[in-house]
This record gives C-alpha cells, sequence and structure tokens, in this order.
C-alpha cells in the first residue's frame, strides 16, 4: 500500500497559488484517472482510495493548511498502517526553476514549512517527495511568503501544467517500485 499526498492550502483563495502547486498536480491526476475524493474528519483531508498498477493507493489532499499537513499525513498513515518509505509527498519548491519537477528521496526541507513540520512530527525525512519548481521572486522586496501565496500568471500556469505528465509518470514509478 502507498500513500501519495500533496500539499497545499484549502479553500478557493489558494487554489491557483504557487504554494498549491502540488494541489493543481492532484486535480488533475484525479481528473486524469477517474478518483473519487471525499471529505474524512479523521484524516483532516480529502481522500481517495484506488488500484494503480495492482498496488493499492491511497490518495490524501490534506485540508490542515501547509505548516500542520504532518496531521493529516500521520492520522493516514496509522490507520492504514503504512510505513513511511511508501509515502510520496508533491509539495511546491521555489529553489527549482518555475515548472522544473525533480524526485528525491531522504532530502531535508529546505526552508519548506510543510515539509519541516512534517518531518518533525513524523521524526524522519525517510520519505519520497516530488519537488514542483515555483522559482524565486524576481523583486528582492517581495517576501518569499507573498510569493508562493500568489497566483500564478496564466503563461506560467499553463507551462507548468504541460509537464504534468512528467509529474504522473513519477508517480508511477513510485507506485511500482516496492
Amino acid at each position: 500500500m502507498k500513500l501519495i499526498v500533496w500539499l497545499g492550502n484549502p479553500g478557493d483563495n489558494y487554489r491557483f497559488t504557487r504554494h498549491n502547486a502540488g494541489f493543481l498536480f492532484l486535480d488533475k491526476m484525479a481528473y486524469h484517472h477517474d478518483f473519487s475524493f471525499h471529505a474524512e474528519k479523521k484524516f483532516f483531508g480529502d481522500l481517495a482510495q484506488a488500484r494503480l498498477h495492482e498496488t493499492k493507493v491511497i490518495l490524501l489532499k490534506p485540508q490542515t493548511y501547509m505548516n500542520r499537513s504532518w496531521k493529516s499525513i500521520k492520522a493516514a498513515m496509522n490507520f492504514f498502517g503504512i510505513a513511511v518509505q511508501d509515502v510520496l509527498i508533491a509539495h511546491d519548491e521555489i529553489d527549482l526553476a518555475s515548472s522544473t519537477i525533480k524526485y528525491k528521496v531522504w532530502w531535508g526541507h529546505a526552508g519548506h514549512n510543510g515539509l519541516r513540520d512534517t518531518i518533525t512530527h513524523l521524526g524522519t525525512n525517510d520519505f519520497k517527495r516530488i519537488r514542483i519548481g515555483v522559482g524565486r521572486p524576481s523583486h528582492e522586496w517581495m517576501s518569499v511568503a507573498d510569493y508562493v501565496l500568489g497566483k500564478f500568471g496564466e503563461q506560467e500556469f499553463e507551462t507548468l501544467l504541460s509537464h504534468y505528465l512528467e509529474f504522473e509518470n513519477m508517480v508511477m514509478d513510485f507506485i511500482k517500485n516496492e
């Protein structure tokens, strides 16, 4: 069994922000594979279950806001008995150029508060991750927080979504590799 988590913030006002790059890819993947999500209070998020490549997969979209995502992740891991090595977390990454997608294993949080809190509360960083590049602010006067909570420009958004198949292939490779 695998747990795949997309980090982001709940609510329409955050929907097209850089911090929600993970949620945007999840929405596209859910549509592409006809996943049906439902709110699960005990997991503090939206959950779907699927079978992909003969593997049971739990798909989780925490609704706890970015910096408390660990609460949703830990609840799902405990309930389903999923080991940390079978967890994949997709998140935005300012240290990657916009629309760059990288698969990582055993990496620090690089200042990402959602990852920092997840690593702290899980007590490990042994989960896998897909980093979705959103770049850094182009103006030195703009804070990183304002930047990642800012909405994608139309061209930036289209370019990001054009990399969806690359992202999906990484997810499928994670699922296939026991």
